[in-house]
């Protein structure tokens, strides 16, 4: 049984803590860190089994190096923000990470050469709220509103945000889904590693109710990240907006229905034209 050292405790921390307490089998002991002590120990008020949390500024190095010493864990997961991704620990989620890994995989046994790739995310969940967002509301809305880039033929082409739609037929009922295409860090990566893929694209897929509220939001100003002067003291919109929607570490136990993530890869194996999807839901 391995000890496990997790840093950051919103809503994808509070995720891998449960996660990692369901197999007890595999981590013995489990460390939940976070610049907020206090948000790891409510995380740990909800477990079955008991969990040893810590206070650590994410975007200190020497303040990580210290905890891990300290600790000494077999593994490092970090749940922290993507800027606290520029120190020695590194993100590995849905998107970016297992989509990486399905994209080695694809290669590696199904591929000679994967020539166009496409990564699909799709939340069919719904948790009743009017508007808010499954993890970070800043980061979230800050993907979403910036504008769409795919690479094609050795170069990147950018597009207008969420200009570019289409239908997919999700598997497992979770059926037909508008899906938008995006700019996501992990294709970097991926064309990078991969150089024979002539074009990589992000899609996502969110509900009308969302894009509506986005929409609004947007107009007014709401999602700027330009400070302005309010009752004499400097504020970003986006993050006072943060402060004012639901914390989305406390969606889960209202969220109901499925995801559905993974790689749709085209190619040659062996001669032959090739296609496959690997998902999970």
């Amino acid at each position: 049984m391995a000890k496990v050292l997790v840093v950051g405790a919103g809503g994808v921390g509070g995720v891998v803590v449960h996660k990692c307490a369901q197999l007890p089998g595999v981590f013995g002991e489990i460390v939940l860190a976070s610049r907020t002590e206090s948000k790891c120990k409510a995380i740990a008020e909800q477990l079955n089994r008991p969990i040893k949390t810590a206070q650590v500024d994410a975007d200190s190095v020497p303040e990580l190096i210290a905890l891990i010493n300290a600790e000494k864990p077999a593994l490092v997961i970090n749940a922290a923000l993507p800027y606290q991704n520029l120190t020695a620990l590194l993100g590995s989620g849905f998107d970016p990470g297992v989509t990486n890994v399905y994209t080695a995989y694809l290669k590696k046994h199904h591929f000679d050469e994967i020539h166009s790739l496409d990564i699909i995310d799709c939340n069919a969940g719904d948790h009743g709220l009017p508007f808010a967002t499954n993890f970070n509301s800043e980061i979230n809305i800050r993907e979403v509103t910036a504008n769409g880039r795919y690479w094609e033929n050795g170069t990147w082409v950018e597009t207008a945000p969420l200009s570019v739609d289409r239908i997919f037929d999700f598997p497992e009922e979770i059926g037909s889904k508008t899906i938008y295409m995006m700019y996501h860090e992990e294709l970097e990566s991926l064309v990078k590693h991969f150089p024979e893929i002539k074009r990589a694209r992000f899609w996502m897929t969110f509900s009308d109710n969302y894009l509506k509220h986005l929409e609004v939001l947007r107009n007014v100003g709401m999602t700027s990240i330009d400070p302005i002067t309010f009752e004499g003291r400097k504020i970003v919109p986006l993050q006072f907006l943060k402060a004012l929607l639901p914390d989305p570490a406390s969606l889960g136990p209202f969220t109901k229905g499925k995801t559905c993530i993974g790689c749709i890869a085209q190619g040659v194996k062996d001669g032959e034209l090739k296609a496959m999807f690997i998902y999970n839901v």
